[in-house]
């Protein structure tokens, strides 16, 4: 069994969010996703029943902000707005 976690870090000095995948067993983590102000991260991340996807909540500011969810492949890294 593989051991993850997936967080949000902020990069303030790129005006950026990330999606970080930790792995817990090794100590080490790697970004699977970023995304740039003023579109932004704003739920805690959900693993896939399989853990291959993640789905997470993202407000972009179209309309006055808007909310959507969107998934991410964690091998590839390919995103899919729902």
């Amino acid at each position: 069994m593989i051991w993850r976690a997936c967080f949000k870090r902020g990069v303030p000095q790129d005006k950026a969010d990330t999606l970080v995948v930790g792995d817990l067993a090794s100590g080490t983590d790697s970004e699977l996703a970023r995304i740039t102000f003023p579109t932004q991260f704003v739920t805690t991340p959900a693993w896939s029943p399989d853990g291959r996807r993640l789905a997470v909540g993202v407000l972009t500011p179209e309309g006055g902000g808007r909310v959507s969810v969107r998934v991410i492949d964690i091998e590839s890294g390919r995103q899919e707005t729902i």
